[in-house]
């Protein structure tokens, strides 16, 4: 089945839109959490050639107000900017999967060098800086020009491991950076030449976060092993066509599955709560959710101890298919992200109802500079 998203909400964000994160902790707007008056938050980062940039913090919140959705009998949502912060070009941020001393913390990877985390204030809903880091500081392997491009925090699962935030340059290396969240500090741990040309991706195994993965413009993707003392990729994969290939981590010798998106691939979001859904940000054609069937079943991941993996079966039962397009946007789209919390039903004792999740979706694109939100037009459960 495929169908079409429509858009509930569009802005235009002056400067070319290039990244958007939604606040991944609930916010109300009373301090009562049965309240329904809910709202939101997400960050977009935006950045303009040869001119300063801004990075946006805008608040999607319910009210009142007509917007561009059709059905009078839904939820109304708009956009409100709440706060602009004016700083280099963004490439990418993320928040941190974890709050860190009780605050959210967006961390912000930019065009002049610069990794900056932003603690966010609940009590005035803004963007308070905390610290940041030069990337030019005793940059050993690279040299010249450095624009960090990606970003990714270590602390997906809860955990007392250190912090830490991996970042890969346009000079092809990597780093590591570690948070100390007590003394709001930031320090480079390792520094290594991961891709002969831009180092586009980067992103840690959350349940081991030893290891670590980078993508380049050499068309290489590569894992590494931050305990190893003579820095060598564990593997490497090529590939630049339009494809999206689904891994496991024990295996990497091929894909489990791997589906085309007809106008490349710059970022892929996991659903909040089920590993089934999967958000991409297909560039030239648009954004999409894609559905990989059979990926709960025991029997296919199933594996004896000191047993040799073998996935061939796994392969024959495991697919991937794109459930729903959103085709309004004019120009690259390379930005997208879930809302995990938005209009949502929330039971007496506070609990979210998944399955009545309207799954809320934002989406930005560069060259028209806009935002929109959209979502299915029925509940989560009709991606079942």
């Amino acid at each position: 089945m495929t169908d079409s998203f429509s858009s509930i909400y569009a802005i235009d964000t002056e400067y070319n839109a290039d990244s958007i994160e939604f606040f991944p902790f609930e916010l109300f707007s009373s301090s009562s959490p049965s309240s329904s008056s809910k709202f939101g938050y997400f960050a977009c980062g935006t950045y303009q050639l040869q001119q300063q940039v801004s990075e946006k913090m805008t608040a999607d919140k319910e009210n009142e107000k007509e917007n561009n959705k059709d059905d009078p009998d839904d939820d109304q949502v708009e956009i409100l900017e709440a706060q602009r912060i004016e700083m280099s070009a963004i490439l990418d941020m993320k928040w941190s999967h974890q709050r860190i001393h009780d605050a959210g913390v967006l961390a912000v990877a930019d065009a002049s060098g610069l990794v900056s985390l932003f603690r966010f204030n609940e009590e005035n809903n803004r963007l308070d800086f905390a610290t940041n880091y030069n990337q030019k500081d005793n940059n050993g392997e690279g040299g010249g020009e450095t624009l960090c491009l990606s970003l990714d925090w270590s602390n997906r699962l809860p955990s007392s491991a250190p912090i830490n935030i991996i970042v890969t340059q346009n000079d092809g290396c990597a780093s590591i950076l570690s948070v100390d969240a007590q003394r709001e500090m930031i320090t480079k741990t390792r520094q290594w030449k991961a891709h002969d040309f831009e180092a586009w991706i980067g992103a840690f195994n959350y349940w081991s976060t030893n290891l670590v993965y980078t993508g380049g413009d050499d068309c290489r993707l590569k894992g590494w092993d931050l305990r190893m003392k003579s820095f060598s990729p564990l593997f490497n994969s090529s590939s630049y066509d339009e494809h999206i290939l689904l891994w496991d981590t024990r295996n990497m010798s091929c894909p489990l599955t791997e589906h085309i998106t007809d106008g490349g691939v710059w970022r892929l979001k996991w659903h909040p709560t089920r590993s089934d859904l999967l958000l991409a940000a297909c560039m030239y054609n648009g954004a999409r959710v894609l559905k990989i069937d059979n990926c709960y079943n025991d029997d296919n991941l199933k594996i004896k101890k000191n047993d040799d993996i073998n996935t061939s079966n796994i392969n024959k039962q495991i697919s991937m298919s794109t459930y729903c397009r959103f085709m309004e946007h004019q120009s690259i789209v390379y930005g997208i992200d879930w809302c995990c919390y938005s209009q949502s039903d929330r039971g007496d004792n506070g609990v979210t109802n998944e399955k009545e999740d309207k799954s809320l979706i934002a989406s930005c694109s560069f060259y028209d500079h806009v935002v929109h939100l959209w979502r299915n037009n029925g509940s989560l459960s009709s991606f079942d």
